[in-house]
């Protein structure tokens, strides 16, 4: 059988994880294939899903056109029987019974058995709705948030994570459920990537552990949240296709072209990203920041660096007095320091650089929680 062009979920899904995150090119099939994922979760086991969305006018369109490509591309019938009322998809089991008429034909009748509830469309801002809705609904096995990544930080909802968890909890409860977060390539300086520790690498899909301690009636116990992370489609098949495709030759035209085929962040700035290979800098300090160490380096045309640390030097520690305590040559300071204060300065008038995308992610990540 030929390798289809579009997304395929096994090898993340082999990763075993609670939460998958996928940033990839746009229309290479990550909402199509998690739908398949959930009607199929269905159809063989009676599980349902949760669908989420940013905003309710986001919800709507995905409520509207929800089982428009899987009904283009049902060629055996297969999923003929979902549709979408309100905020749930509903499945219709019926079975079909012979009519014989005096004439002698024979006519089939198809009956209704059973309507299930088999998936709940649901938004963030919702605010206390979303207990309600998602009342008397079981066995959830996917919860998936389409669109995660914002392009403009100023799009988030106010309190965006806490809205995440509060809605999650309510329609999961206790089910042994995966959560799946699905996005374009828009950004890695968003709230989800911090949440979950993601990091860049240069491997196609990563997995690991996070580690969440809490406190118990017999003393503190660590739970362990394993996630997996796939960073572009690995699809050369369909990258192809759409690199010869019209649209896709006016896109490599600018810089959207980047996200929607090439799988860049559109709004990392890859110019500032420079390897250290035969880079001539001088080392200032360490900064340490979100239990991360980075070196704080300058070139000769007075560009800050930021690369590896250096094991000789000061480290400045922002923000954690607890890890200051723990380190006596260490200096403890605030973002009201004269250098955080010349760092935002470097950054915002363009004369930073960072060694890698994960160090530019870092430095952005300190920028937007203390700014």
């Amino acid at each position: 059988m030929a390798k289809s062009i579009y997304f395929d979920y096994n090898p993340i899904f082999s990763h075993n994880s609670d939460i998958i995150i996928i940033t990839a090119l746009r229309g290479v099939g990550k909402s199509y294939g998690a739908k398949i994922k959930c009607l199929n979760a269905f159809l063989k086991n009676k599980r349902t899903f949760v669908w989420a969305r940013r905003t309710a006018e986001q919800l709507e369109l995905t409520k509207n056109t929800f089982m428009d490509d899987i009904k283009a591309n049902d060629k055996n019938g297969l999923y003929k029987n979902f549709y979408v009322v309100g905020n749930f998809l509903y499945y219709k089991e019926t079975e079909t019974r012979e009519i014989k008429h005096k004439d002698g034909t024979i006519e089939e009748i198809e009956e209704i058995k059973k309507i299930y509830k088999v998936g709940l469309f649901i938004s963030f801002n919702v605010g206390g709705n979303a207990r309600g809705l998602a009342q008397d609904f079981e066995s959830v096995k996917y919860f998936i948030y389409d669109e995660f990544i914002e392009e403009d930080n100023t799009k988030y909802l106010k309190d965006e994570l806490q809205k995440f968890s509060s809605v999650m909890t309510s329609c999961l409860r206790l089910a042994d459920a995966k959560i799946i977060l699905l996005s374009n390539s828009l950004t890695s300086a968003n709230l989800y990537f911090k949440l979950f520790n993601v990091k860049i690498t240069n491997k196609n899909i990563n997995s690991w552990f996070v580690n969440i301690p809490v406190e118990t009636d017999t003393g503190q116990k660590i739970l362990k949240l394993k996630i997996a992370f796939q960073y572009g489609a690995d699809n050369p098949i369909y990258k192809e296709k759409v690199l010869n495709s019209i649209a896709g030759k006016i896109s490599m035209l600018c810089n959207y072209g980047q996200m929607s085929i090439q799988d860049k962040f559109i709004k990392d700035d890859y110019t500032k990203i420079i390897e250290p290979k035969n880079l001539k800098i001088d080392f200032k300090y360490n900064l340490y920041y979100d239990k991360i160490t980075m070196g704080i380096y300058q070139t000769k045309n007075n560009i800050t660096y930021i690369y590896k640390p250096n094991k000789i030097g000061t480290t400045y520690i922002l923000n954690d007095i607890q890890e200051a305590a723990k380190n006596n040559d260490s200096i403890l300071i605030n973002k009201k320091h004269v250098i955080i204060k010349i760092l935002y300065s470097q950054f915002t008038n363009g004369f930073m650089a960072f060694c890698d995308i994960h160090t530019q992610q870092w430095f952005i990540n300190l920028l937007n929680d203390n700014f």
